[in-house]
């Protein structure tokens, strides 16, 4: 098992988890470099698909729905 389906495989089971993980990523990358682009540093990393899952709760945190998301 790759890490990529690995982290999936978490956010399948527990997304509300990963969700609140990603808010505190996205505020700790954003308080130390006044960006956080999670996505890219996860794509960097070899784990395209948790990348895209990770979008996704941004885009949930930030009221955003895009047709075709999870």
């Amino acid at each position: 098992m790759t890490p990529d389906e690995f982290f999936v495989l978490v956010d399948d089971a527990a997304p509300a988890v990963v969700r609140a993980v990603t808010c505190e990523q996205r505020d700790y990358w954003v308080s130390r470099t006044n960006e956080a682009d999670l996505c890219a540093m996860l794509r960097g990393a070899s784990c395209p698909e948790f990348a895209k899952r990770v979008l996704h709760h941004l885009h949930s945190l930030a009221g955003i729905h895009i047709s075709g998301e999870p």
